[in-house]
């Protein structure tokens, strides 16, 4: 495309992780698209954190996405859709019966003491609309400026879910939103049209009746396995 338009003198192409490249002069403008639906699992802040340091002259330059603000509010979750440590249990126990293989590892994972968290499951429609009873207002767990130094993310972080509507809290959805530039915004938040990003759906250690007014205490966390970034939130 490039050649085919002329632009071969202009543009050039350097193919390869952005952390294994060197420029041979400084960027005045990166952009970027590591934002997963898990806002963090693409590793955008170690990727970020190598480009600005060593692209930018000083750091003075511009990215594109400049911010990111990662969110979550307060779910309730339908019973069927609740994949508690019990249930999944049972399920993993009829499949040596049904594949005629050994699970025993699997099963073991699954046991107490190595998960007692729920997982939700449920069937993705992008025609339908969101499909758990919303009940917090949004919270905003990270603000990040991606020139600026962020700190110690990984840390434990309190927060405060503001309740506006009745009913069993159980879960949450985490969701992002970048900012382009001043007026420019893209986000998967459950309050604003569909965009090609799922929603991510996260199960709380513990359920929690609660009513509008209520201020329910909550943490998140910044974890790593495996060399994956993940966000942790759950219940105080």
């Amino acid at each position: 495309m490039i050649r085919a338009n002329g632009f071969e003198k202009v543009i050039r192409v350097i193919t390869g992780n952005s952390r294994d490249v060197e420029l041979e002069e400084p960027a005045d403008v990166i952009i970027h698209e590591i934002i997963g639906n898990d806002p963090f699992a693409e590793n955008i802040l170690p990727s970020i954190a190598d480009a600005r340091d060593r692209f930018f002259a000083k750091r003075k330059g511009r990215f594109i996405p400049a911010r990111l603000d990662v969110c979550c509010a307060g779910i309730e979750v339908d019973e069927t859709n609740l994949l508690t440590m019990e249930r999944e249990l049972k399920e993993a126990r009829e499949f040596p019966g049904q594949y005629g293989l050994n699970f025993d590892p699997f099963i073991k994972r699954l046991s107490p003491g190595e998960n007692t968290r729920p997982t939700i499951s449920y069937s993705y429609d992008r025609q339908a609309g969101f499909p758990f009873q919303i009940l917090s207002r949004e919270c905003v767990l990270y603000s990040i400026d991606f020139l600026e130094d962020w700190g110690d993310v990984q840390a434990p972080l309190p927060h405060t879910l503001k309740i506006e509507r009745g009913g069993n809290l159980n879960g949450v959805v985490v969701f992002f939103r970048a900012y382009l530039d001043e007026r420019t915004q893209l986000t998967n938040s459950p309050f604003a049209p569909k965009t090609h990003w799922e929603w991510n759906f996260r199960a709380l250690s513990k359920s929690r009746p609660v009513k509008p007014n209520d201020n329910v205490k909550i943490s998140s966390e910044l974890v790593q396995t495996l060399n994956v970034q993940r966000i942790v939130v759950d219940i105080v």
